[in-house]
């Protein structure tokens, strides 16, 4: 009589080693889910930043236009939880405007170069750079 201990070896490997695949993927795919949440995450917080830089720069527009503000003033703006600043320098014959922002880590720093002795404070140049000069 013969002895069949080695049967369902195969099988009983098989199931395991398709399990093990199967978690692999499981958990690979998860975390893709966690890291491309975390991206838009970031990618939203600098599009808030960048919009309350904007912010302040319209702010400072209107102090120029109405000839109240003061020039190398650090100002802050307040709006709802977030904060942002911004500095008025002269820059002959145009005005130069650096604004900063930060939300949730995610920085915005803008200069933007404007024309104060046009009807509506023209803007000259408008770009984001690195950091404060």
């Amino acid at each position: 009589m013969k002895k069949y201990e080695n049967r369902g070896f195969i099988a009983l490997f098989s199931v395991i080693i398709i399990t093990l695949i199967l978690i692999l993927i499981t958990l690979t795919l998860s975390f893709s889910n966690i890291s491309t949440r975390f991206n838009i995450f970031n990618y939203e917080s600098k599009k808030e930043s960048e919009f309350l830089a904007e912010a302040c720069i319209e702010k400072a527009r209107l102090s120029i236009a109405t000839d109240n503000y003061i020039f190398e003033d650090n100002i802050i703006l307040t709006i709802e939880d977030n904060a942002c600043n911004y500095m008025i320098y002269n820059t002959s014959p145009l005005l130069t405007i650096i604004s900063h922002s930060t939300v949730n880590k995610a920085n915005t720093y803008l200069q933007v170069l404007v024309d104060e002795n046009s009807y509506n404070i023209s803007v000259i140049s408008f770009s984001e750079i690195p950091t404060y000069p």
